[in-house]
């Protein structure tokens, strides 16, 4: 044991073996100061082995943060569980590839009552009645209205496929006035609506019209005996926007988180 002199700094070396348990006191031999010092402490135990120090868990993967938030416990068959979760999820995939494939099933728009109906808007008569004739050769049940204030009235109640021309022979702006009314209604409602304009000057299928008119469709007045085409390539593309959002909606709704 080595001793450093706080007066002089002279070291003094003392026999470890021969020193008494706790503080003693020694002479310095360089200035004689007496000096108050301590025995070194036992030597440390040597640390535990290395097997007998328990690791710290696994950390949670993403997976099992996701069942414990949603269940409260991790599943004591994640195997199994996984395998339960995956099989709606693969179902939910086939129905939307295959109504993208085939159209939109009548699920997709049917209303309230069950029967799947269509709304036409127009005081033109040719124009009414031909679009009625292809939507029910569709299986749609159709409803027309012929003036503004009457089609303004029906829209009270949203219709999952809604027709529209550009023009009223009693208002020439009525068009725009029913679709603003369409697009005012809750974003829930208007994701469920296929709208369509009917138009004297643009042509079908024009996607840039459709967006500045704030339809989903727009067909050209000569196109109408032919309409059920440009409506199924529309409401195609229309599905396959708003599947999966939809279905998140329907989910939360069902789990009362609107």
């Amino acid at each position: 044991m080595v001793i450093v002199c706080p007066g002089c700094r002279n070291q003094i070396t003392l026999d470890e073996g021969t020193l008494p348990a706790g503080s003693f006191k020694v002479r310095c031999t360089g200035c004689g100061r007496m000096i108050t010092a301590q025995r070194a402490s036992e030597t440390p135990p040597p640390p535990p082995p290395v097997e007998s120090i328990q690791q710290p868990p696994p950390a949670a993967t993403i997976t099992d943060k996701i069942k414990t938030v949603s269940s409260g416990t991790f599943p004591r068959n994640p195997e199994g569980s996984a395998k339960i979760q995956a099989d709606p999820v693969r179902q939910d995939i086939l129905e939307a590839m295959k109504s993208l494939l085939t159209g939109p099933s009548p699920a997709a728009t049917e209303d309230k009552t069950g029967s799947m109906n269509a709304l036409i808007c127009s005081s033109d008569p040719h124009n009414a009645q031909t679009a009625s004739a292809v939507l029910q050769s569709m299986g749609y049940s159709t409803e027309i209205t012929i003036s503004v204030s009457e089609s303004l009235k029906e829209l009270d109640d949203m219709y999952p496929l809604i027709v529209v021309d550009s023009g009223f022979s009693d208002d020439p702006d009525g068009g725009r006035r029913i679709i603003s009314k369409i697009n005012a209604c809750r974003a829930t409602e208007r994701r469920q609506t296929f709208v369509v304009l009917l138009s004297a000057t643009q042509k079908t299928l024009d996607g840039n019209s459709a967006f500045l008119s704030g339809v989903n469709l727009v067909v050209n007045r000569n196109d109408i005996a032919s309409i059920d085409k440009p409506i199924r390539e529309g409401q195609k593309n229309f599905q396959k926007m708003y599947t999966i959002f939809n279905r998140i909606t329907l989910e939360k709704q069902r789990m009362g988180l609107s």
